[in-house]
C-alpha cells in the first residue's frame, strides 16, 4: 500500500512538473530543468543574423554578448573592413518582460537608457534565438546566438 501511494504521489508530481513547465517559446524548448535566467546567462556569439528574409554574411562581422544572471550585460560588435577591425561596445541591464516571452536590454554605456526589445523565439542552454522589429526601417531581424 505504501509503495502504491508513493508511486501515485510521484506520478502526480511528475505530471504537474511537465504541465507547469510547458514551453512558451515558438522554437523551444518545451521542457527545461534550468530557469530562464540560468539558460540566458553566459557568453554568446551570433552565428546567424537574418534581416527580413535575407541572411547576413558574418565573415567580417562579429556580434557577442555577455549576459549575467544579476541583470547586467555587455555587448561588442566588431566590423572588419579592409583587414582593419573596428569595435563598438555597450553595456547595461536586461530584464524579462511580458511573462518572460520578451527581453528588454537597456543600454547605459555609451548611450543613456536606450532600450531594445526582443521576442524570445528559443531559449536553450546552448542556443538563443531572438527577433526584433526595427520601427525605423520596418525590417525584422532574427538573431541566433551560440555559446562563445
Amino acid at each position: 500500500m505504501k509503495k502504491t501511494m508513493l508511486f501515485s504521489v510521484a506520478g502526480l508530481l511528475g505530471v504537474a512538473l511537465l504541465v507547469g513547465s510547458c514551453g512558451k517559446y515558438p522554437e523551444g524548448p518545451n521542457f527545461a530543468l534550468s530557469s530562464k535566467a540560468a539558460r540566458l546567462e553566459g557568453d554568446w556569439k551570433a552565428t546567424s543574423v537574418n534581416q527580413s528574409g535575407t541572411e547576413w554574411n558574418l565573415s567580417n562581422l562579429t556580434l557577442t554578448n555577455s549576459i549575467s544572471k544579476d541583470g547586467t550585460f555587455s555587448a561588442s560588435t566588431v566590423i572588419t573592413i579592409f583587414g582593419v577591425p573596428t569595435t563598438y561596445s555597450s553595456a547595461g541591464t536586461w530584464e524579462f518582460y511580458d511573462k518572460k516571452t520578451k527581453l528588454i536590454f537597456t543600454e547605459t554605456t555609451p548611450a543613456t537608457n536606450a532600450k531594445d526589445t526582443f521576442d524570445i523565439l528559443m531559449l536553450k542552454k546552448d542556443m538563443v534565438k531572438l527577433k526584433q522589429f526595427d520601427y525605423d526601417s520596418g525590417d525584422t531581424f532574427t538573431y541566433t546566438y551560440e555559446p562563445k
